[in-house]
């Protein structure tokens, strides 16, 4: 899916024109290291998101509250760059960590 971003978890504020996602808070939650969201060590990560044979780059600077463990909320531009925003939610979506 995607959404409106703001002032993330991560302590950075985006726009909907930035290539950022929000990643389940199962994932962000087990990384954590402390009370602090923002020293979380998957905020600021880099992945590579593909679908139906296109792919994107991306950075985790948010957690998705809604999301299932994986998955993600991406920017409306980066979500555009796979699939037009009136699709809503994306299903066979793959990531991989880039850093």
């Amino acid at each position: 899916t995607y959404y409106a971003p703001g002032l993330g978890s991560c302590g950075t504020t985006s726009s909907d024109s930035d290539a950022i996602v929000a990643l389940s808070h199962v994932n962000m939650q087990a990384a954590s290291t402390g009370a602090n969201p923002n020293a979380n060590p998957l905020c600021n990560k880099g992945i590579s998101i593909s679908y139906k044979g296109k792919t994107v780059k991306a950075t985790v600077i948010d957690t998705c509250p809604g999301c299932a463990e994986n998955g993600l909320d991406l920017s409306p531009s980066l979500f555009e760059e796979l699939a037009p925003l009136s699709e809503g939610r994306l299903f066979d979506v793959t990531w991989t960590w880039t850093s």
